[in-house]
């Protein structure tokens, strides 16, 4: 695995965990699943604010764009920005939002390019 990928990785944890604790969430658990194709990462926590359900869904869930994902990733982090979830958006295929039992269930897929 390329090391730039495994920080893209981190980075995707690292913004979506803040943002998460940001907006009073305190049970938050995390798993990650990976193989050579695709990483998924689920979080799971008690609840969320509609509002920022909302807000997670509109900057997140749009399309990725391999050329901005390219350069942008390695700002992300450092404005202190919300709009840095907009950045995860860019590095992300798809993220889908469920209940399962009585939590809230984020998972965001990612698909690694083809060499």
């Amino acid at each position: 695995m390329n090391y730039h990928e495994l920080k893209k990785d981190a980075k995707i944890v690292d913004e979506v965990l803040l943002y998460l604790l940001k907006h009073n969430d305190d049970d938050i658990s995390i798993d990650i699943s990976r193989n050579e194709e695709r990483i998924i990462f689920t979080f799971k926590l008690n609840a969320l604010d509609n509002e920022v359900l909302s807000y997670m869904d509109k900057y997140i869930n749009k399309e990725r764009e391999i050329e901005v994902e390219e350069y942008g990733w390695e700002l992300m982090g450092e404005s202190g920005s919300q709009s840095d979830l907009g950045m995860v958006g860019l590095l992300i295929d798809k993220m889908v939002i469920s209940k399962e039992d009585d939590h809230l269930v984020l998972k965001l897929t990612r698909y690694y390019k083809k060499k």
